[in-house]
């Protein structure tokens, strides 16, 4: 999906979209989370089509193209484990169809591990700066269905300072982050759009950005390594 705010920004959006066609090296790609016993599946923070299948949740993530990076995140609950050491607390089955000269379908599961360690230990460790920076951008997309909701209401305000907060935690993860510049580009156009929140400015096209700035966001794709 992509917003196009004039007619003149149309071409260049069907050149990237003719572009990708060329590209792709796997079709109908999907991501099956299977959490482990007591292990329950709070939220994927992303945007796919989710199923619900025997033991968890299938998303749909369309197709892949050469040379790009996507993340998938979610939050599991984990019980208190009695063990300390290794754990496998979920399953991730990655499907996907390859295309080019041999046509085949691919199945491969991966189990997801934790360290278990004491309190201590736990209180000590460092956050990944990876992930906490993939949960900011998605984050602000939350944020931003949850302004225009409030906008749709009459609730200028709070739609403003959701935008606000949003913007405040993505230039404190920029701080010493490799991807300073796209999260501070992104904390700008939380700011840009807080803005039009008001009953003078509010109108059909700032609904519309919200909307596909928040899609964006959740679906985005990243050039590889």
């Amino acid at each position: 999906a992509h917003f196009a705010p004039t007619p003149d920004a149309a071409p260049a959006i069907f050149a990237e979209e003719f572009e990708g066609l060329a590209s792709v090296v796997a079709q109908n790609v999907s991501i099956e989370i299977r959490p482990g016993d007591d292990v329950d599946l709070v939220e994927v923070l992303n945007h796919y089509p989710a199923t619900p299948v025997a033991g968890g949740v299938q998303l749909a993530l369309g197709d892949a193209y050469g040379g790009e990076h996507r993340s998938v995140v979610f939050a599991l609950h984990v019980p208190v484990l009695a063990q300390l050491g290794m754990a496998k607390v979920a399953d991730v089955v990655l499907r996907y169809v390859s295309v080019g000269d041999q046509i085949a379908a691919h199945e491969l599961t991966l189990p997801l591990m934790v360290n278990v360690v004491s309190a201590d230990e736990a209180a000590s460790a460092q956050a990944d700066h990876a992930v906490v920076e993939e949960v900011v951008v998605l984050e602000a997309a939350k944020a931003r269905d949850e302004a225009r909701r409030l906008a749709d209401e009459g609730d200028f305000g709070g739609g403003q300072a959701l935008l606000r907060a949003s913007a405040h935690q993505l230039r404190q993860s920029a701080t010493g982050s490799a991807k300073a510049d796209e999260l501070l580009a992104e904390a700008d156009m939380l700011d840009g759009t807080g803005g039009l929140l008001a009953s003078a400015t509010y109108d059909a096209t700032t609904r519309k950005r919200l909307h596909y700035d928040a899609y964006r966001a959740r679906r985005r794709r990243e050039p590889g390594p």
